[in-house]
């Protein structure tokens, strides 16, 4: 993102541009999550997917906290709609939070 324009921007069009992309970064997040591999395991259902990634880059673009509240929402609303169990929700909400925070942090502090 061009920090001068961002920079240049009233507040209420920062806010707004936050939000439009964490909305659009949480279903890009979603669709991410629904291209998966699977790995042969006795125990569960592991899988590969490309939900981490979007959460990652997404970090690295735009700050830890729009990375993270993306990935936050999207695989989020992954879990509660395919039936997962309240504690897997809870789970991947805060783990990806973490992971989005944890990557936009250690991105900005390597820049300095």
């Amino acid at each position: 993102m061009n920090v001068e324009y961002f920079n240049n921007l009233p507040n209420t069009k920062k806010i707004l541009l936050k939000i439009t992309l964490i909305g659009i970064l949480s279903a890009l997040s979603y669709v991410g999550v629904l291209i998966q591999i699977p790995i042969p395991s006795p125990i569960g259902k592991p899988m590969i997917h490309l939900g981490n990634l979007i959460v990652i880059i997404s970090a690295l673009l735009f700050g830890g906290i729009i990375g993270g509240a993306s990935g936050s929402i999207g695989m989020g609303l992954y879990d509660l709609i395919h039936g997962y169990d309240i504690f897997s929700i809870i789970r991947t909400i805060i783990l990806k939070l973490v992971m989005g925070l944890i990557v936009g942090f250690v991105y900005r502090k390597l820049l300095k």
